[in-house]
């Protein structure tokens, strides 16, 4: 009489049923005339069966429409061994695991030893035991080290070796237990090893069960056995979606000697892969912990460095008696890309500058603390605003790369209502006059930190008092007003409706329909805006005589 054979079905999820094969044919599809039922869409109504000849079984495709495999190799008909395994549908869908008899022929998966009741209830103590000791550890090294003691108990095996992947993909040796713990050659036995189960087809990534067993013979010395450490799946998350590309793979179990050279009984296997479930969500858990101490350590800096920033920005009342100033920087991250400064010198002149800095977050935070450290350098000199602007040019190309370029606009205020400025590549100087009339001034040069031969043109305007002067960054010009982009002509019709007043309430006015109610986390770059009020020997306007609040 034949020996029985029995099929383990496999789910996408991992989930084992046991089916005996009866009589043959046994057909495999989806539709419900079929002796085994596998509900999947990819799976073709009738797609293989199983039929048996003497003492043999035979699976053929039956003109499916992705085709059958076996032991990763499309067929069309094929005898199949003990320890095949089947694929139907696509590689990530139903796995069939091929059984004859009580014990399988061949090395590739074992036999089945009889356990009595005793032995086995000793070993699922084992396992509740290593599950309660992996979650009261702390520290992962400990964590490991119950594992590998763990599964070396279930087996009885000598050695064992954990591996896990490193930050190339390759699988390092982490752990060691046994006499040759501390033996090169154990290590390369396992790497050994792990490149034979992974070639043989039958130890894949992804795939169920991910358990190799290997025996040489009545010589248990040379029988080992590997089982796979996997990520554990996240439901309704895919490696490609959301979390990008994520490799399932966390790390390898390698057994080896004693126990090992026996058969694993279906009991044995539940409990390695068992365990192997749960050193995987333990370290899992220690990657997942550590990059958020990691993260909340760079929300801490960022943070930090956010408020050195802000605590950077000049004073609101450090300026001239013949000017007010108004500003306001709102980053669309933590760090802003935009800065400005200005510089009171000796001669009673007043140099100001609004820069954006290509890019955004940390990097453009950096190049625009080197550029405002530049230009409060370069303007002790006393030099022409066209000439400040060519030494921040050659400070850029000098310092950084050429992605690392910059827009700006550079001002000088005289007592006498003199104003020289520069437009590098920046949205232009706009004035508003005490008349109510808006000016637009762009005349300048390409931006800072791109070409080493750039020229700067400087223009010169004439103020009275009560003429208030407006600079802003790209951000602003940029925003959404009304469900459109502000743009130029949208920011000039702006100063048109100002009401007459002081820089502050330019400010104010300006703030309200830029920002609004809007969070810096929505807009898609910084917005910076900068109001000079001109007053002459005239008395400053109430309200300016302390620091405005932008």
């Amino acid at each position: 009489m034949p020996p029985s054979a029995r099929l383990q079905v496999f789910d996408p999820d991992g989930l084992r049923q046991t089916l005996r094969l009866g009589r043959t044919p046994v057909c495999i599809g989806r539709a419900r005339d079929c002796q085994v039922i596998l509900d999947d869409s990819r799976i073709s109504r009738h797609h293989c069966k199983i039929v048996r000849q003497g003492d043999r079984y035979w699976v053929t495709d039956l003109n499916s429409r992705h085709g059958t495999l076996v032991n990763g190799e499309r067929i069309e008909s094929r005898m199949l061994e003990p320890g095949d395994v089947i694929e139907v549908g696509v590689p990530t869908g139903f796995r069939l695991l091929f059984r004859l008899g009580g014990v399988p022929r061949g090395g590739v998966r074992g036999g089945t030893r009889r356990l009595d009741a005793h032995r086995q209830v000793s070993r699922l103590v084992l396992l509740v035991r290593a599950a309660n000791r992996l979650l009261a550890q702390s520290v992962l090294e400990e964590a490991l080290a119950v594992a590998l003691e763990t599964a070396c108990e279930i087996i009885g095996a000598e050695h064992a070796v954990l591996c896990l992947q490193d930050a190339r993909g390759e699988l390092r040796p982490r752990l060691a237990r046994g006499p040759q713990a501390e033996s090169t050659s154990l290590e390369e036995a396992a790497a050994a090893a792990l490149r034979e189960a992974v070639e043989s087809g039958q130890l894949r990534v992804g795939r169920t069960p991910a358990l190799y067993h290997k025996r040489c013979g009545p010589d248990p010395a040379g029988a080992w056995i590997v089982l796979l450490l996997e990520r554990p799946s996240v439901v309704g998350v895919t490696d490609s979606t959301v979390l990008g590309p994520q490799p399932s793979l966390l790390g390898a179990l390698y057994l080896a000697g004693g126990g090992c050279g026996q058969s694993l009984s279906e009991l044995d296997e539940e409990l390695l892969q068992s365990l192997a479930s749960m050193v995987a969500s333990v370290i899992e858990n220690a990657r997942r912990l550590a990059e958020r101490r990691e993260q909340e350590w760079l929300e801490g800096e960022l943070a930090l460095a956010g408020e050195i920033q802000r605590r950077l920005t000049p004073r609101q009342h450090t300026h001239p008696p013949y000017l007010s100033v108004a500003a306001l920087l709102e980053p669309c991250r933590r760090l802003a890309g935009d800065c400005y400064d200005w510089v009171e010198l000796p001669d009673e002149s007043c140099i100001v500058m609004l820069a954006d800095v290509a890019g955004k977050g940390p990097a453009a935070a950096l190049v625009a603390a080197l550029l405002r450290g530049a230009f409060a350098g370069t303007v002790l000199f006393g030099r022409p605003v066209s000439d400040v602007v060519a030494a921040l040019n050659q400070t850029l190309l000098r310092r950084s790369g050429p992605e690392n370029f910059a827009t700006l606009v550079c001002a000088r205020f005289w007592p006498d209502g003199r104003l020289e400025s520069v437009c590098a590549g920046h949205p232009p100087l706009f004035i508003l006059r005490r008349s109510g009339e808006v000016e637009c001034w762009e005349h300048g040069g390409l931006p800072v930190g791109l070409f080493a031969e750039a020229c700067y043109e400087m223009t010169s305007i004439r103020l009275v008092p009560g003429d208030r002067v407006v600079l802003v960054s790209d951000g602003v010009i940029e925003t959404s007003v009304a469900g459109h982009e502000l743009g130029l002509r949208g920011l000039e019709g702006l100063l048109r409706a100002v009401p007459t007043g002081t820089a502050a309430g330019v400010l104010e006015f300006l703030r309200q329909v830029v920002v609004g109610g809007s969070r810096s986390s929505e807009a898609a770059d910084d917005r910076t805006i900068v109001v000079l009020g001109y007053h002459g020997n005239r008395p400053r306007p109430a309200g300016e005589t302390e620091p405005p609040r932008p």
